[in-house]
């Protein structure tokens, strides 16, 4: 991300213990877990997307571009919405917890770019249209091994818009990059 520094394997350690434990307070405790960081690059003020996977299985991924405060808070709050409000997956339940890999993807500022100029691999795309729009990280071009053409398709298509829509005049094409980390990574050593 070339706006902001990556984050150091503590720090991701960090946000990634801090989403876990949020989501176990929530779905288990019924309590907000309350993060503290003593380390002021958590402190600063960022957004994040959060996907939980279970088995294998997509069980949400949701997210913010701009934190309400500190990337700590806004992770534990993204960390409960993506456990507990994300439509179209099961509310993650506590046996659930044990077998979940949370994966975090620290954004970058949205900036605004020609389709042309998006590069599979580096950038994420949030496309939008009147009151439509649409996002897709990263990750998700290089693992479905889409062509920039397909991966502005892709997203204008989660947008509601057809396919092509990325090449109207009133179509907005927004790039971010993401810092992106899991649980499994960590462990795997990455």
């Amino acid at each position: 991300m070339s706006e902001t520094p990556l984050l150091t394997k503590p720090q991701k350690i960090q946000l990634l213990q801090a989403a876990r434990q949020a989501i176990f307070n929530h779905i288990h405790r019924g309590r907000r877990f309350v993060a503290e960081a003593d380390d002021s690059r958590l402190q600063k003020k960022q957004g994040v997307f959060i996907t939980l996977t279970t088995r294998g299985i997509d069980r949400g991924c949701i997210g913010t571009f701009d934190g309400d405060g500190p990337l700590l808070d806004t992770v534990v709050d993204v960390a409960i919405r993506a456990a507990s409000e994300e439509s179209g997956f099961p509310r993650l339940a506590v046996q659930d917890l044990p077998h979940t890999d949370i994966e975090l993807s620290v954004v970058s500022p949205l900036q605004g770019m020609y389709p042309e100029q998006v590069e599979v691999g580096s950038h994420g795309l949030f496309i939008v249209q009147g009151r439509n729009h649409g996002v897709l990280l990263p990750q998700v071009a290089t693992q479905m091994e889409w062509s920039r053409e397909e991966f502005l398709e892709q997203t204008c298509t989660k947008a509601g818009l057809p396919q092509n829509a990325y090449l109207a005049d009133e179509c907005y094409v927004y790039t971010f990059q993401a810092d992106v980390f899991s649980e499994s990574r960590i462990r795997a050593g990455e």
